[in-house]
């Protein structure tokens, strides 16, 4: 760990004596990365065979960035996602196989500097950078087989273990034993590179690929197999490896020297309001909602929704959130965090529940400069006192005016 934090604090003081403070360029991206794990290390003595097996995950995040002249760049992100792990048991006689997932999932979430380097290739932008964090694991659950749903099994006095039951093949069994996480916030660090293709002054889309390697096991596992009326034991611990696929949209901050002038937006008398429906998003189900920015001479900046929605199963939920809109152009990367009541109603018409959940939201919007059709797409994480809901997004259509 030593050594990584020498190359870290290296590679931040050699892009701050590349600084060029008139040339600075700041710009936000909305990320999304979908992941293939590779992060176990298997140790097993038995005649039979027990391998890591890559399994599909998610990652999702906002990242800052401060580019100077010279291309060099740092900046900061937050990620939020989850990994899985999977594993192939095959007995001794090579026949016959056992597949199976760890369960539950990890969910976690990262703050992380970066370093990064872009240049030009015909008329794309290219960046490479490296991304040191801290991640945290919000639940320290314990890690069992997901056939697993009677047996217990105890290493020695508190430590709380259970034990999945066998994975058989004929005479031949698989058990794997996982204690509860020791450390919840552990070190680790992506390396990646990406091109981006700007479509307006200020707004783009990259594209790229990611590795991730975690510097400690996430969990620790013990293995015992029976193969050959013998047991065999052996280990089976966790990293979170993983290469994933970066797409992510950008939006970069005008210079105050070259801002852009939008005459009709400028002139407005009364502030941009939209009407339009979402499904999922804030609420479950779908909803209609009404938009409005709070200043009268813009098509961006600080707004308020609010919308009542329906799921079809019996359950009203009324989205209210405060948002901002970056950019004053069409294009615009929305921000936001609001509440959703939510009314669920049984089959005894005299009894009602009431709950709800907080919405965070980071998304694309397209809202014309006049009147006329919006767009929206938007990441929208929620949360309540016992869980947060990383998955979870919503699409808007709907119509925009003065």
């Amino acid at each position: 760990m030593a050594r990584i934090s020498r190359i870290v604090v290296s590679i931040f003081f050699f892009q701050l004596s590349q600084l060029i403070p008139a040339a600075a360029q700041h710009s936000l991206s909305l990320r999304g990365t979908p992941v293939l794990t590779g992060g176990a290390q298997v140790q097993d003595s038995s005649p039979g065979g027990l391998e890591y097996k890559s399994t599909p995950a998610f990652e999702g995040g906002i990242d800052y960035s401060y580019k100077f002249k010279s291309g060099f760049g740092i900046g900061a992100s937050f990620n939020m996602g989850y990994i899985s792990f999977g594993y192939k048991f095959r007995n001794p006689d090579n026949v016959k196989i056992i597949e199976g997932n760890l369960a539950p999932n990890y969910l976690y979430n990262t703050l992380a500097l970066n370093s990064s380097y872009s240049f030009k290739f015909r008329n794309l932008n290219v960046r490479a950078f490296v991304s040191p964090g801290v991640r945290r694991y919000p639940q320290a659950s314990i890690l069992i087989d997901a056939t697993n749903n009677s047996a217990s099994y105890s290493k020695g006095p508190g430590s709380g273990s259970l034990a999945p039951p066998v994975s058989a093949i004929g005479n031949d069994y698989l058990q794997m034993y996982f204690d509860q996480l020791n450390r919840r916030v552990q070190y680790d660090i992506s390396s990646g590179i990406s091109i981006e293709r700007q479509f307006s002054e200020g707004t783009g889309l990259l594209f790229g690929i990611r590795k991730h390697w975690g510097v400690e096991p996430i969990n620790f596992g013990d293995v015992v197999i029976r193969a050959n009326n013998q047991l065999y034991k052996g280990s089976y611990n966790l990293f979170s490896n993983y290469t994933g696929i970066d797409l992510a949209f950008k939006y970069s901050f005008p210079k105050k020297e070259s801002e852009p002038k939008h005459n009709s937006v400028s002139t407005f008398t009364n502030s941009r309001k939209s009407i339009y429906g979402e499904v999922a998003g804030n609420g479950p189900g779908i909803s209609l909602n009404y938009d409005r920015r709070f200043k009268t001479d813009r098509n961006g900046g600080l707004g308020y929704r609010v919308g009542i929605g329906w799921a079809g199963d019996g359950t009203a939920s009324f989205p209210l959130a405060i948002n901002h809109l970056l950019g004053n152009g069409r294009n615009a990367l929305e921000t936001g965090i609001g509440i959703t009541p939510i009314v669920r109603y049984d089959k005894d018409p005299y009894q009602s529940l009431i709950d709800g959940v907080g919405v965070l939201n980071v998304g694309y919007r397209f809202q014309p400069l006049r009147d006329g059709l919006l767009f929206r797409l938007t990441w929208a994480p929620a949360f309540d006192t016992k869980r947060f809901y990383l998955l979870w997004a919503g699409a808007s259509v709907g119509y925009t005016f003065k």
